[in-house]
């Protein structure tokens, strides 16, 4: 009995080291999403409120967006690796079971 649960424990432990680093880079994904999100919100504000025309309001609307746009693309892209990098299937010490 004390070599299953030793045996287990080990294969807990190898779980949460090859499944923690891909959690936390997606945390500091998910902040850095939200740094550049900012960061380019308070630069659309500050670009709007010089703006004096509506075809120059309407351009830093649209330049706004397209940023917005592929900054959210990017961290899409990453997380998925992120996500990918951790998934169970391409772990085999994910088969946690005492029958084994």
């Amino acid at each position: 009995m004390t070599a299953i649960m030793r045996e287990t424990s080990i294969r807990l432990t190898s779980v949460r080291r090859s499944f923690l680093p891909p959690i936390l880079e997606c945390n500091a994904a998910l902040m850095g999403l939200a740094l550049v999100d900012a960061s380019i919100a308070f630069d659309c504000a500050r670009k709007l409120s010089t703006a004096t025309s509506a075809s120059e309001f309407d351009e830093v609307l649209t330049r706004h967006t397209r940023q917005q746009f592929e900054a959210v693309s990017e961290t899409v892209a990453q997380l998925s690796r992120l996500i990918e990098k951790g998934s169970p299937e391409g772990n085999e010490d994910v088969s946690l079971t005492f029958w084994d």
